[in-house]
């Protein structure tokens, strides 16, 4: 597999770091990873990778191609190699989901002989992707229960009776009338005087007399015992849904200006200390985001062989520079053609 085609894959998955991020947790498990040594087992089929990465699930590729997680710890992964692997320095990439910085990269070389080459350093970490709009604002809660009546106060004492009314009773009444006279009779002798008649019945009773005035309040009962609590009331009605929350602030921009610079040149390394320093820069206004360098005889690319090392770093100061340094370790000079080149993007401040 050409490893510009690792190179392709590594800047994939940066880029998708500048699409909008995934809820960001605070911890340990969501910490940045760090890939510091990779291990291949050749007559196993494994590669071991030692690092930090959390405790949440990473996927790894090697090129362009995933390969299947067979043990992951905080600080060791290990996975399975393909069965037709060649020989080869190829771009291993680490990644857990699509937060900034959750990522990392190494260039490993595969082969049955010689040794591998030191591993690059570790690439700078990818710009932050625009923040996500605020969810909406939850439903408001239903209204809680109403609270037991209080207890009914002690009644009052009576107040004391008013005196009687000032009125005056019915007398008797008159005497009834006497009844008609008879005809006269003939004048006769006078007779002896008669006795006393009876008394006439009773007349009717006269009209009660006016009310008198009502008598002073009388002093306050003692307080009388607590009454039994009443009972619950009836749950109230759900309270209507509130409005929308705002909207949140916008999110930093992520990368434009996207560019890939390169530089060809031939080294002439003495054997077992030849070196060659050579430097690439982005254009005014542009960040590396990440490198890559090969042989290229008869034009095509191909991986540095066994004993000549690569490394590369990026300038502290001048983010638009990345330098590469070969080191000739093997018995017998070595001449090639090589091509170096950065990948390059702006960033919103």
């Amino acid at each position: 597999m050409p490893h510009h085609k690792a190179v392709a894959i590594a800047l994939a998955l940066l880029l998708s770091t500048a699409a909008p991020a995934l809820a960001h947790d605070s911890g340990y498990h969501n910490g940045p990873i760090v890939l510091q040594s990779a291990h291949p087992d050749l007559g196993q089929g494994t590669l071991t990778l030692r690092g930090d990465f959390g405790t949440r699930s990473v996927t790894v590729w090697l090129g362009e191609t995933r390969l299947d997680l067979i043990r992951q710890t905080a600080h060791e992964v290990t996975v399975g190699l393909p069965h037709d692997l060649a020989n080869g320095t190829y771009d291993v990439v680490v990644a857990r989901g699509r937060l900034t910085g959750q990522y990392d990269t190494l260039a490993v070389y595969f082969g049955n002989s010689g040794g591998y080459g030191t591993p690059g350093p570790r690439g700078p970490a990818g710009p932050a992707g625009p923040q996500g709009p605020a969810g909406a604002t939850g439903a408001k809660g239903a209204t809680g229960a109403t609270g037991p009546a209080g207890p009914a106060g002690p009644a009052g004492p009576a107040g004391p009776a008013g005196p009687a009314g000032s009125g005056s009773g019915g007398g008797v009444g008159p005497a009834g009338p006497a009844g008609p006279a008879g005809p006269a009779g003939p004048a006769g002798p006078a007779g002896a005087t008669g006795a006393v008649g009876p008394v006439g019945p009773q007349g009717a009773q006269g009209p009660a007399g006016v009310m008198g005035p009502v008598g002073p309040a009388g002093p306050a009962g003692a307080t009388g015992q607590t009454g039994l609590t009443g009972a619950t009331g009836q749950t109230g009605a759900t309270g209507e849904t509130g409005p929308a929350g705002p909207a949140g602030p916008r999110g930093p921009a992520g990368v434009t200006g996207y560019a890939m610079v390169t530089r060809a040149f031939s080294v002439n390394l003495a054997a077992n200390t030849g070196t060659d320093t050579q430097a690439v820069n982005c254009p005014t206004g542009t960040s590396v985001l990440t490198s890559f360098i090969y042989r290229v005889p008869g034009g095509d690319r191909h991986p540095f062989p066994p004993g000549v090392d690569v490394t590369g770093w990026p300038d502290p100061v001048d983010r638009t520079k990345w330098t590469f340094k070969l080191r000739n370790a093997t018995g017998g000079a070595y001449v090639d053609p090589v091509e170096a080149g950065v990948i390059c993007a702006s960033t919103a401040n």
